[in-house]
């Protein structure tokens, strides 16, 4: 009944505080106790009662003088041995993380596509401290008297004894040692996940902005009109939406606006090839013919025993479902990702276990999200797109690294990257060779196409051949194409395609130049035969969006329609997942601490009540009372810096096991890293330890006016 007056008098004055007022955001929530409340309760309460009734009838069996004995040095009984328990609660850390890595992350995407938090995450971090502060705990009474025989070499009885007294007699300090490292692990848990999740919010507020500044463009507007209103302008790129097609799914048709890419090669790249070719344009058109004359393969292929692939994607599709068709030796699989949004989204993709390998990646189809979907469903291009097999890790993107292929971490063999697309109609998808990496150079793939070297199709209206394609050639000026067309034949590595669209040197170069503002206008690129592709592709290909990278602290003064980053990053820290694990984690560092102290001076007080003999006959034997003060502060400071110690690592090694975790803030984004900040770590540590410092001087001053001087009487008697 206490419990729960002070439960909800602590919500009736922290609802008031600014840190419980985040979670709603801009709006505010009434909180109150439900029924769930009060079933915990109950259940907590029951649990509680149960435990007390089996310490009382253990206790009850024993004489007082068995329990005297007891409590002076631990009974070794049959039965149950803490070791025993130790063990199993390790088992169950261990196979509750083990359920974690397997899974990929903490979201759970259902077949259908909804995604809702998996209950281990709960579970597993809990485990994983409760038996880290075990095995601390352990080990520390050896670590005790590992220090005591190094003290004892030193004159004076102060350090001897105390080191022998900790080492001897566990039972007096062993519950206050597994409390303060319990209470230091979920500190700096606590403070790697909230810097962790502040980290991850910065570099998401990024990838859904693009840069600092993103601002849409209408086919009148002017780019360099616009940039000459943004004076703090660092540098500045100009994309386009290339396309727009429909494609069909039994009586429904899916709306897509997306960039179709034939080729895309990352920055490096395109200035090696720009650099080997000189002026030569030709030159560098057969340089990029050799990255692609190679024969295409499937898809990408996936390293052996790869269990889970992941996929991060943005794109302008509604009410639909994305699926990933998985092939290996025995047939083709799909796999539900779930439904994009106009926000970076990761979806988790377990690889079917009945595959055989080699297993490759082959494509991703969209389909209404209301039907059931085919192997030859609609392939689908995404404008934004991550592939990530065999690793943990995956960068975000930034403004310097807004193009290109990236390649991360170790691997086996080589690994042909391939662009997939399909048009309107045509269920069939074409596959494109971009890239072959050699082993040791990959494990992790991610593209980033719109500001690529960039290809256009367009189909006939109602054109029922078999890959019907007839894009058009329009490179700078007509002429030149037609002696692209006649010197190459055909675009390197587009199979069936006598011709393609592709942007001119000039715009290749203007993309490679991020270090300085460029007003530049893109060149209007059209097909040559408008009237045959107007019902796929627009006459003239305008420019959609202006993307800034503004100078070091600038702030200026932004129209309505502009994207920026900081707004992108006000909307993730109003999130009310981010922000709800945000709060429990401090708030329950915050009660934890409360009850440590708590517990830290009720245990010294009882600790210094059953030894008043022991402090007596020492004083009778000619220890000053100084000396025994000094003997009361080596105990407790060797119990103190050993739990700082071993809570530090414990919440260090937390943070590092359930990374995964992370993912569950800032709208379902790749897992991030955990991000150690080490000065604020030092801070939170030093905090705790003048905390504890105060506490101990205290508790000290009160002994020196009266526990001690009743005992030292004790033992002049």
């Amino acid at each position: 009944v206490l419990g729960w007056g002070v439960g909800q008098l602590s919500v009736f004055l922290l609802e008031r505080t600014a840190l419980f007022q985040q979670l709603g955001g801009s709006a505010t929530i009434t909180w109150r106790f439900i029924l769930v409340a009060a079933e915990l309760g109950g259940a907590m309460l029951l649990i509680a009662v149960l435990g007390l009734a089996f310490a009382a009838w253990r206790a009850l069996a024993h004489s007082s003088v068995t329990l005297r004995t007891a409590w002076a040095r631990p009974s070794r009984e049959a039965g149950w041995r803490r070791w025993q328990l130790d063990v199993l609660l390790l088992l169950f850390a261990a196979w509750a993380w083990w359920q974690l890595q397997r899974s990929g992350g903490s979201l759970i995407t259902t077949p259908n596509g909804v995604v809702h938090i998996d209950l281990l995450v709960l579970a597993a971090p809990t485990l994983l401290l409760i038996v880290g502060a075990l095995l601390f705990l352990r080990l520390f009474p050896f670590v005790a008297r590992g220090l005591g025989i190094i003290l004892r070499r030193r004159r004076g009885l102060v350090p001897a004894l105390s080191t022998w007294q900790l080492a001897r007699n566990p039972v007096l300090y062993g519950r206050l040692v597994l409390l303060l490292t319990l209470t230091v692990g979920l500190g700096v848990y606590s403070q790697i996940v909230n810097g962790t999740i502040t980290r991850s919010q910065v570099r998401h507020a990024l990838d859904v902005a693009g840069a600092d500044v993103r601002i849409p463009l209408e086919p009148h507007d002017d780019p360099a009109t616009i940039l000459a209103t943004i004076p703090a302008a660092a540098s500045t790129l100009v994309s386009r939406v290339d396309t727009q097609y429909l494609g069909e799914q039994g009586q429904s048709t899916v709306a897509v606006q997306d960039t179709m890419v034939l080729l895309g090669i990352d920055g490096p790249a395109l200035s090696t090839v720009l650099a080997a070719s000189g002026s030569d344009d030709v030159g560098w058109l057969a340089a990029l013919r050799s990255l692609g004359a190679a024969t295409t393969p499937l898809g990408l292929p996936l390293p052996a025993g790869t269990a889970v692939v992941e996929v991060q994607l943005q794109s302008l599709v509604t009410e639909v479902m994305v699926y990933a068709k998985f092939g290996g030796a025995n047939g083709e699989r799909l796999v539900a990702l779930g439904q994009p949004g106009a926000a970076w989204q990761d979806f988790q993709a377990p690889l079917p276990r009945d595959l055989q390998q080699p297993v490759s990646l082959q494509s991703f189809i969209v389909a209404p999200k209301k039907e059931e979907v085919s192997m030859s469903g609609q392939p689908l291009v995404f404008d934004q797109l991550t592939a990530r097999v065999g690793t943990t890790e995956v960068p975000l993107g930034s403004f310097e690294q807004l193009d290109g292929w990236e390649a991360i971490g170790p691997s086996t063999g080589d690994a042909h990257l391939s662009a997939t697309f399909g048009v309107k109609g045509d269920l069939s998808a074409a596959q494109l060779r971009v890239a072959t990496l050699r082993p040791g150079e990959w494990a992790a793939l991610r593209l980033r196409v719109p500001f690529t070297v960039e290809g256009y199709l367009a189909q006939a209206a109602g054109d029922t051949e078999a890959h019907a394609r007839q894009p058009v050639v329009r490179i700078g000026d007509q002429e030149f194409a037609v002696k692209v067309r006649q010197r190459l034949g055909q675009f390197p590595g587009v199979a069936d395609q006598p011709t393609a669209l592709i942007a001119s040197r000039d715009h290749l170069q203007a993309l490679l130049s991020y270090g300085k503002p460029t007003t530049e206008r893109p060149q209007e690129l059209a097909p040559s035969d408008p009237t045959r592709f107007q019902s796929d592709l627009p006459t003239s290909l305008s420019p959609t969006a202006l993307w800034v990278a503004l100078q070091p602290g600038a702030q200026p003064r932004l129209g309505p329609n502009a994207v920026t980053k900081a707004t992108a990053l006000f909307v993730q820290q109003a999130d009310p997942l981010g922000n709800g694990l945000y709060v429990a984690l401090v708030l329950g560092f915050g009660c934890a601490l409360l009850f440590s102290l708590i517990g830290f001076l009720t245990s010294n007080a009882l600790t210094i009540q059953a030894r008043a003999l022991d402090w007596a006959v020492l004083g009778s034997l000619g220890l000053a009372r100084r000396e025994l003060l000094w003997i009361i502060a080596a105990e407790q400071g060797v119990v103190l810096g050993g739990s700082l110690v071993g809570g530090s690592v414990v919440g260090l090694l937390l943070a590092a096991l359930t990374r995964p975790l992370l993912q569950v803030v800032a709208g379902n984004i790749a897992n991030e890293p955990a991000h150690v900040d080490w000065l604020g770590l030092l801070l939170l540590l030093g905090g705790l330890l003048l905390a504890f410092a105060i506490a101990l001087v205290a508790m000290l001053v009160n002994v020196q006016r009266r526990g001690l001087t009743r005992a030292l009487r004790l033992g002049e008697g």
